[in-house]
């Protein structure tokens, strides 16, 4: 179930993200990119959750997982109710770069707390993957490491964006990624399909 939320949450991102390039200049814009946060920040809650079942990891057994969720609810309600509040975004403005095709948020104080709990996450669960690579047969490996390839693209693509090495400020790298990550996950799906199954805890 965490692995079809997974999969969910970057249908959602990337959805969200290409609408936006497609109504660029309609004030609808601005609300697509508020909804777009229910993908951006359910993400890593829902793939952490997926890491830790499939590394068969104990914490998976606990609600402590559960916490992991709080942070990303703040943000989305902080998306949601931009213009009320600064906190999220302290401005979101046309793009300053010709031929930008997105609006530029520009980032305020709690977009780097959910940023932050995101990378954790991130880090965490591929530790996890990375332990269970090394540890299970190598029947699992190659799954594994596609999971882990199709996690890494993602992941690199939100850096260079957040680092700012694009020329076109507003412009976020992550939703094209998931072209890969999805390409990855499928062939990881369907790698061992004539093996066993994966015993679930």
């Amino acid at each position: 179930r965490s692995f079809a939320w997974t999969q969910l949450a970057i249908a959602w991102w990337a959805g969200t993200a290409g609408l936006e390039v497609l109504l660029f200049g309609d004030r609808l814009a601005m609300r697509i990119g508020q909804l777009q946060y229910l993908g951006i920040a359910s993400l890593p809650v829902f793939w952490i959750h997926f890491a830790a079942t499939y590394a068969r990891r104990p914490v998976a057994r606990t609600r402590w997982l559960l916490l992991t969720a709080l942070i990303p609810l703040v943000t989305v309600t902080l998306a949601l109710t931009h213009g009320r509040q600064a906190w999220l975004w302290t401005d979101v403005r046309p793009p300053s770069a010709p031929g930008a095709l997105t609006l530029e948020f520009v980032r305020g104080p709690w977009f780097w707390v959910n940023w932050t709990h995101t990378y954790v996450l991130l880090a965490v669960s591929t530790w996890w993957l990375v332990r269970a690579l090394v540890r299970d047969h190598k029947a699992y490996a190659a799954q594994t490491a596609l999971f882990l390839f199709g996690l890494a693209v993602p992941w690199a693509a939100n850096v260079i964006t957040v680092a700012g090495w694009l020329p076109w400020p507003g412009l976020d790298l992550t939703p094209s990624a998931f072209a890969i990550t999805g390409a990855c996950f499928v062939l990881a799906l369907i790698w061992n399909r004539r093996s066993a199954p994966r015993p679930i805890p």
